[in-house]
């Protein structure tokens, strides 16, 4: 073998070699962008859902607690009309006009 033909085939494998190398590069690109999409995919459905950012109702949704609503602490009172509070409603009347008694028929 003598050195041109040595220096034609040497040539030849460099052309191949890098043919080769090109084709990777463009799989590579190919991948990095399936990637990135995949990615961006990924954030999206991993998204944390709850009844206000979806479809459900609150009754079914609630992972975490809500941030309360008031910062104002309990004042220790039970709920409702307190000791001494008058009050208003409907007086019971202490003769009704008449008297309507609903008996079972069993």
């Amino acid at each position: 073998m003598d050195q041109s033909e040595l220096l034609q085939m040497l040539i030849e494998q460099i052309r191949i070699l890098n043919e080769a190398n090109a084709a990777k590069d463009a799989q590579i690109a190919a991948l990095t962008e399936q990637v990135a999409k995949l990615t961006a995919r990924i954030e999206e459905l991993t998204h944390k859902k709850n009844s206000n950012n979806s479809s459900k109702p609150p009754s079914e949704g609630r992972l975490e607690k809500p941030a309360p609503k008031s910062l104002r602490g309990k004042s220790g009172k039970k709920q409702g009309g307190q000791p001494g509070h008058k009050g208003t409603g409907m007086k019971l009347d202490r003769e009704p006009d008449h008297i309507e008694e609903h008996v079972p028929d069993k």
